[in-house]
């Protein structure tokens, strides 16, 4: 059963914040690494953004084995504009799964109960380009 108390979720995501260039015409990417530190439970994972359309995310869900890590390639599209604001963010949700599982369908997460989902906030910067220093 996903998220199930016989599983402890053990789990880590680096970095906490993501830094992007702020640079008209051109995108940046951002590598998230996902870890799952148990031995005994796989983990499902969903990232999201509060602003999905400034940004590409590559694989956004998925299953990390036992023991295993996923690299997230987190991309900020070309910018049109250089009024970007400062409120993005990236919301990681995880819930833990039985060892052998090899997938979970997005509906599942509609179905889960709160308390069998851990949520980690990333916040977004921007850095400055060089044509903007």
């Amino acid at each position: 059963m996903a998220g199930s108390a016989s599983y402890p979720l053990q789990f880590s995501v680096f970095p906490k914040e993501l830094a992007f260039a702020l640079a008209l015409g051109s995108s940046d990417s951002q590598t998230v690494t996902l870890e799952n530190k148990s031995d005994e439970a796989a983990v499902a994972f969903k990232l999201q953004s509060n602003s999905p359309s400034r940004y590409g995310v590559r694989p956004a869900n998925g299953i990390i084995p036992p023991l295993s890590k996923v690299e997230v390639t987190v991309r900020l599209k070309a910018l049109e504009t250089l009024d970007v604001g400062n409120g993005d963010k990236f919301l990681v949700r995880c819930t833990t799964l039985p060892a052998d599982s090899v997938s979970f369908p997005s509906e599942r997460w509609k179905e889960l109960s709160k308390k069998h989902v851990t949520k980690y906030l990333l916040k977004v910067k921007f850095k400055k380009g060089p044509a903007q220093e």
